[in-house]
Order: structure tokens, then C-alpha cells, then sequence
């Protein structure tokens, strides 16, 4: 409780957390859509396979940011990654289906 109010305090603003369970396959897939109101998400690989994000549908094993599995992450905050943490990220899993965990915080 002291984070969210520290949180809201600072961002002079409600905030929520939204966590979404989802797998990646290996055609390119939405796994974020675009929101102005969020400041973080947390991605976070729980299967085995290594994935790979980026900013469109065009992300690839060769065209994108690779987050290994079993707990490969990748966060973004607005305060260190500006634009970035609103925008629509995709991804992908050459290897086949692929369980990834994803958070977001929000400004209500």
C-alpha cells in the first residue's frame, strides 16, 4: 500500500496494476497495445523458449529484442524509457508456443 501511495503521491494521480497472462507463437503477435496512460510494464518469459519484442508486427528472431526463458524479463519505465513504455509491442517465439506473464501500471 505505501508503494501505490508513494506512487500516486508522485505521479499526483490514481494508479492500477493490470496483469495479463499470454503466450507467444511463432507468428508475430500483439502482446501490448498502445496506452498513453501507462508508466511501467514487466514482461517476464515463464516458458522455456527464448522470444523476441519489438515495436510492430514485423519483430523476428533477427529483428528484435531477445528475452530469454525461464524468467527473462524486460521492464520499461516512463521515467528511464519515455515513449517506449505506451507504445503497441509485439513478439514472437521461433521455437512455438511460449508462456509470458505481462504488467502494467496505469494512470487511472
Amino acid at each position: 500500500m505505501a508503494a501505490q501511495r508513494l506512487s500516486e503521491e508522485w505521479l499526483d494521480s490514481d494508479v492500477r496494476e493490470n496483469p495479463v497472462t499470454a503466450a507467444l507463437g511463432a507468428a508475430a503477435a500483439r502482446w501490448l497495445q498502445n496506452n498513453p496512460r501507462r508508466i511501467q510494464v514487466l514482461l517476464v518469459n515463464t516458458g522455456v523458449n527464448t522470444i523476441y519484442v519489438g515495436l510492430g508486427g514485423q519483430v523476428s528472431a533477427t529483428n528484435g529484442i531477445p528475452v530469454a526463458g525461464n524468467g527473462g524479463n524486460l521492464q520499461l519505465l516512463a521515467v528511464e524509457d519515455g515513449e517506449l513504455v505506451r507504445r503497441e509491442w509485439w513478439g514472437i517465439c521461433p521455437a512455438g508456443a511460449n508462456a509470458i506473464y505481462v504488467t502494467e501500471v496505469v494512470r487511472k
